[in-house]
């Protein structure tokens, strides 16, 4: 591995100790024979990008992270996302997500342009008895 790359790593590892979450995504959870998803609508920092396909775009600017770690002071630490219902799926699943340290060219969307700035950091399953 070159020593850039090293650098890459350490950097990615500094912003965020696990992979965060895609501020847009779904979350699937099955639990023995029942099956319950959740979309994800999280808030993230950064300039949406006019050209969402990416091509002809400048990426990783100093400035433009530099905005994105001001744009996070103002979000919330953490938050819990609940995928199920107890009364209809027979399970409830609630994870924690918290706050990284720092954004990263790694964690950015590369559709939209914005930084993915929440991490999964625990939950609780709770399970209906039958």
């Amino acid at each position: 591995m070159s020593e850039r790359a090293k650098e890459a790593v350490a950097a990615a590892k500094a912003a965020s100790s696990a992979t965060p979450a895609p501020h847009d995504g779904k979350v699937t959870v099955t639990f023995g024979t029942a099956c319950a998803e959740a979309l994800l609508d999280l808030p993230a920092p950064g300039r949406v990008r006019a050209d969402v396909s990416g091509g002809g775009v400048d990426r990783g600017t100093a400035g433009e992270e530099a905005e994105a770690l001001a744009a996070m002071a103002a979000l919330p630490n953490a938050m819990w996302v609940t995928v199920g219902l107890l009364a209809r799926d027979g399970f409830a699943l609630q994870l924690k997500l918290k706050k990284t340290p720092g954004v990263h060219e790694a964690y950015r969307c590369a559709k939209t342009g914005v930084y993915w700035v929440y991490e999964p950091s625990g939950g609780f399953l709770t399970t209906a008895r039958k």
